[in-house]
């Protein structure tokens, strides 16, 4: 498809908008988020050969290789990390744009990409160091070069999506289902398939060889990380609706998705996508917005399509239209926010820029070295609990420096009913072979740092 200006004024300045609201509600100020920290502390781990940073076995590599790199050169890990999203939102928007194109029609993209751009979850995490909005990208890339019949870097694509965040495999698997469905009814050959499975190989091959490299298992990390789902989190379980509501106090237009999916004009492959993408983790006990923001371009894209229906029935016109985007606008627009977020770190931030770098540190929070070049080593992970406490007692002896924070390890699982108490016991043990050097509380939580 030819891309002339032109034609797509429309669109233009819903992205011009974006842009605008985005570069408007940044801050250079903002703390790093839990999940940003460790992306970033795993860029300077793999980088330094791990003497520097920190790692978490169950994440993906692709986002903390793009962050380190950054600072591998010197750079400032955290503004350039932060251009980068912000490309990868817009560039989000825009494939939106194009598959609705593709897919529906001119209108309908022009719609579904701004319900995009102006959603309350999709603005703010596109200024946040998290992996969604890189995966998102890639997965809309890789949806959008498989409509265009570019089977090798669609798998490419899709496989890149999937290692930036291991949750995009539920949608891939969708994606992979119609395809099957579409070599039986003989749309796709199977020698286009095999282009795609190959390109998607590179990738994913890539990492398991990674991960058989460093753990002697091709399978470690989702094994951790399917582990970690069903036992951490609990402070995070919501109800099954949770995510139906979080859509409607959005934007109550999305009950106009529900046209779309019904319409006899359907696009089976984005309504796939879209169940894969969502549908799942309404079951899941850990709910978030962030985890269904890869449903949203799909989602948006039916809403957009139901709205012109109902226009088109009911013969309203552009008058029904101009109305939904006022009812779209007052409701999305004061939702909007930047990233402001203010962790308290600054007395440990303070104290390790007083410790050598080849010293390693022991942390209950990534963001602690989030500033610094130190190693950590990561007394949360994965669980906090009475059998990680016993580890710990028994390697506590070669920690020089502790940096500890009450809300990051308590409270302890309902199911552990010994963490509690082995918690305070091992208090008491830090009280006694360790020197407090620092102490206070701060938003509610007990800040402490111990050292020889």
């Amino acid at each position: 498809m030819r891309f002339r200006i032109k034609d797509h004024g429309l669109f233009l300045g819903v992205l011009v908008l974006f842009v605008l609201l985005l570069g408007f509600f940044s801050s250079a100020q903002s703390d790093l988020w839990w999940d940003s920290s460790v992306y970033l502390g795993m860029g300077k781990y793999l980088y330094s050969g791990g003497s520097q940073g920190l790692y978490e076995d169950a994440r993906p590599v692709v986002w903390p290789l793009m962050l380190g790199l950054f600072w591998k050169l010197g750079l400032d890990a955290v503004f350039f990390g932060r251009v980068l999203l912000g490309l990868f939102g817009i560039g989000s928007v825009v494939i939106t744009y194009l598959i609705g194109v593709r897919l529906f029609s001119k209108r309908v993209a022009v719609l579904g990409s701004l319900f995009l751009a102006m959603n309350s979850t999709f603005f703010l995490f596109s200024s946040v160091l998290h992996s969604e909005i890189p995966s998102l990208f890639f997965l809309l890339l890789g949806l959008y070069l498989f409509i265009d019949k570019r089977y090798l870097l669609s798998g490419f694509s899709l496989g890149i999506a999937v290692m930036t965040r291991f949750f995009e495999m539920v949608v891939v698997l969708g994606i992979v289902g119609y395809v099957l469905f579409m070599i039986f009814k003989k749309h796709i050959s199977r020698n286009e398939t095999l282009l795609m499975g190959v390109g998607f190989g590179v990738p994913v091959l890539t990492f398991l060889l990674f991960s058989f490299i460093r753990y002697g298992s091709f399978l470690y990390p989702f094994l951790l990380q399917a582990w970690m789902t069903q036992h951490t989190g609990w402070i995070f379980h919501q109800p099954i609706g949770f995510y139906v509501v979080g859509l409607l106090t959005a934007t109550v237009l999305v009950v106009f998705s529900l046209v779309g999916i019904a319409s006899k004009r359907k696009n089976y492959l984005l309504l796939v996508v879209f169940f894969f993408s969502f549908v799942p983790y309404l079951f899941s006990a850990h709910k978030e917005m962030r985890i269904i923001i890869q449903a949203l371009p799909f989602l948006f894209l039916l809403t957009a399509e139901g709205i012109f229906i109902v226009s088109e029935r009911l013969k309203l016109g552009k008058v029904f239209v101009g109305v939904v985007l006022v009812v779209f606008l007052v409701q999305a627009l004061p939702q909007l926010e930047g990233n402001e977020y203010d962790a308290g770190h600054e007395a440990f931030r303070t104290y390790l820029a007083g410790v050598a770098e080849n010293e390693v540190v022991w942390i209950t929070n990534p963001g602690f070295v989030a500033g610094s070049n130190h190693r950590a080593e990561l007394m949360y992970y994965p669980l906090y609990s009475s059998e990680r406490i016993d580890e710990l007692r028994g390697l506590v002896s070669d920690a020089s420096h502790l940096l500890l924070s009450s809300c990051d390890i308590l409270p302890c699982s309902e199911s552990d009913v010994l963490c509690e108490a082995k918690h305070g016991e091992f208090m008491l043990a830090l009280k006694e072979s360790h020197r407090l050097a620092y102490e206070n509380s701060v938003g509610g939580c007990e800040q402490l740092i111990y050292a020889r």
